[in-house]
């Protein structure tokens, strides 16, 4: 079947794509609760809002696994990755996205038959022309069914919760503990949340930075920042303590309370 097509500066997209076109204002960033809690986020902060703000581009509901192609405009995608007037031009916008096709995810995946394993993928791959104001951004295939036909346990909020979050450890806890919240809490408006040290540092991509060893290091450059930065935001939830425990003389595991802002009683 033909399908017309308009020119976006040189850039030719058919009907059926400007239909996939979407107000990012609007959308929600929907990804799987184990792709959010267990994958290894090294990437800088206007990375990682980038990649979440792209995925939020995606029409979660009814898209397929092969459904990997979305098409966003530079400057809504600017403002919402980034409040530095300087960092928010096309050629700092192309920067970004050259590096988030660099970017090697790793994710830990499950076999009924295989057992425990780990998916080693690249995120995606986009074309930019100079004369156009979207973007042709293609996922991965692989990480396609972290983000579509999601039926249980996943995570979605607006996309403006990203702008609102001003640092990376910040937005990594905050998905973290948002999708904890709604997988196992959800009937209640606070809920103690119990996460490893180690978890912790896996998911916020220090692991492998030894002065992080130390936790009041850990406390003073990733934890204490976050923990105001999702408290300032206007973002769903808050957190109102942060309670340590130790294993022999060491922190092992850390346990938020957390609030949900939004909570309603179920009728």
């Amino acid at each position: 079947m033909y399908i017309g097509c308009t020119v976006y500066g040189k850039m030719k997209i058919t009907e059926r794509d400007i239909l996939q076109m979407t107000n990012l204002e609007n959308c929600k960033v929907v990804q799987s609760n184990r792709f959010i809690q267990q994958t290894v986020w090294s990437m800088d902060l206007i990375a990682l809002k980038t990649f979440k703000v792209l995925v939020s581009a995606i029409d979660t509901k009814n898209a397929t696994t092969d459904d990997n192609v979305v098409y966003v405009n530079k400057h809504e995608l600017m403002v919402l990755t980034t409040q530095d007037k300087h960092l928010q031009n096309y050629t700092a916008c192309t920067n970004v996205l050259e590096g988030l096709c660099d970017v090697k995810l790793r994710v830990p995946i499950y076999d009924p038959e295989k057992g425990e394993g780990t998916l080693y993928t690249h995120l995606l791959k986009f074309k930019n022309y100079t004369y156009s104001e979207m973007i042709k951004v293609e996922f991965e295939p692989e990480i396609m069914p972290f983000l579509v036909q999601l039926k249980q346990k996943f995570l979605s909020y607006p996309v403006t919760h990203i702008a609102e979050l001003k640092t990376k450890y910040g937005l990594i806890l905050y998905e973290y503990l948002l999708s904890s919240y709604k997988q196992y809490y959800s009937d209640q408006s606070h809920a103690k949340i119990k996460i490893s040290l180690e978890d912790l540092r896996r998911v916020t991509g220090t692991l492998d930075k030894k002065s992080y060893d130390v936790w009041g290091e850990f406390e003073r450059r990733v934890l204490s920042p976050a923990v105001k930065d999702i408290n300032k935001a206007n973002v769903s939830i808050q957190i109102l303590e942060t309670n340590k425990f130790r294993k022999g003389r060491k922190i092992d595991s850390l346990v938020f309370l957390v609030h949900y802002k939004d909570f309603k009683i179920p009728q």
